[in-house]
């Protein structure tokens, strides 16, 4: 009787158990999300709901990183939080915003929104003449620490928004505490995107916050739309009349360029350029001696350099071995530092070719395919000959 009495009230336990951790169950599948958004990037997803946005970001940092996952929405807080239970709620539309890097700025300006920039990082490498105008009477101010020296400026500000690069685990963790003083921050990951369509689709999240979802959606289908109808004029040409390159320079003993799969390896090739690492198929840095350079790149005519480099004494000053390099001798260099500040540090490559990324595969196909502009005044906009 006893052993029936336990199985009976085993069997009660194992039945409420069950019971009890339905409804966790359910409430986690609650949010029915929709198709994203998100046509090119890899980094993020985008929902529509009727009460804001979801956004989540699937990669935060180098590494990979957890998921972020924030609830965009211009009701207040209190109506949709209990709504998703494990999306951290941001208020839209953003006014007073803090700007992590010069890409962003970009996206920023691209919607007509730098006035809203009232701190930035990286501040000497903004090429945007309003922001820079802000930055010098002080309606920007310009934050040159990490979040921890950084956090008391913050406070006081109080921005609505930090537009946070997550680097590191260590730095999203110290954006989120400053939440215990009423700021908000969101991880913006562009920066790991493996395509420039990508990197410019991160548009649309700008979009949501600044309540220009039209104008953002606009744009980015504007501009790729004129990106594919131009790889796909370049994709006709035959690969054995494909130009062979090689880019970027040595920095302290290291040479690094850019894996086969990365942005720039698929803009080479989108190009219609023969990278001399097309075949790699990694998505980030190769780092590379420069005697395996030299073995892999010496006799290849074209060069495509880093914007830090000048002149050709500036190169020598790196490496003096450089001069052996054909394209060096040939001067079949060619560099994306066409408009640059006087201080050179702020590179319009770095901000307006993120938002038209058009213009840097037109640059290309400029140089290395002119026959296929019908339009004989085209300017190049960042890639100019390097002397």
């Amino acid at each position: 009787m006893m052993k029936t009495l336990r199985t009976l009230l085993f069997w009660c336990f194992c039945c409420l158990a069950i019971t009890n951790c339905t409804p966790k169950k359910a409430e986690k599948n609650l949010v029915k999300k929709g198709a994203s958004l998100v046509e090119s990037a890899s980094t993020f997803n985008l929902f529509q709901q009727p009460d804001g946005y979801l956004l989540e970001v699937n990669r935060t940092t180098q590494s990979g990183g957890d998921t972020m996952r924030y609830i965009l929405s211009a009701l207040p807080q209190e109506k949709v939080a209990r709504n998703y239970p494990n999306y951290t709620y941001i208020q839209t539309p953003v006014k007073n915003v803090v700007s992590s890097s010069a890409t962003q700025v970009a996206y920023i300006d691209a919607l007509k929104q730098c006035s809203s920039i009232k701190a930035a990082k990286t501040a000497n490498y903004i090429y945007n003449k309003q922001v820079k105008k802000q930055l010098k009477n002080g309606r920007t101010i310009a934050l040159n620490g990490n979040i921890e020296s950084d956090k008391e400026q913050l406070i006081n500000l109080k921005p609505d928004l930090i537009i946070a690069v997550g680097y590191d685990t260590q730095i999203i963790n110290a954006y989120k505490q400053l939440a215990n003083f009423g700021i908000g921050s969101i991880v913006i990951s562009d920066w790991l995107e493996t395509s420039l369509l990508g990197r410019l689709e991160w548009l649309k999240v700008f979009g949501v916050l600044y309540g220009k979802t039209t104008e953002a959606n606009t744009i980015y289908t504007s501009v790729a739309h004129t990106y594919d109808s131009l790889r796909n004029l370049a994709s006709q040409i035959p690969q054995n009349q494909r130009p062979e390159i090689y880019t970027a320079v040595p920095f302290k003993g290291v040479w690094y360029m850019p894996g086969g799969n990365s942005y720039l390896g698929k803009l080479y090739k989108d190009a219609a350029l023969d990278y001399v690492y097309s075949a790699d198929t990694s998505t980030g840095s190769l780092h590379l001696s420069l005697e395996q350079v030299m073995a892999d790149c010496q006799e290849i005519p074209n060069w495509l350099l880093n914007d830090n480099v000048f002149s050709a004494q500036d190169l020598l000053a790196i490496d003096s071995r450089l001069a052996l390099f054909k394209a060096f001798k040939n001067k079949q260099m060619f560099n994306f530092n066409a408009q640059i500040d006087e201080d050179n540090m702020g590179n319009a490559y770095w901000e307006l070719g993120i938002t038209h990324p058009h213009w840097i595969l037109s640059d290309l196909l400029y140089f290395f395919h002119p026959q296929l502009f019908t339009d004989k005044t085209y300017t190049p906009h960042f890639y100019h000959r390097f002397e």
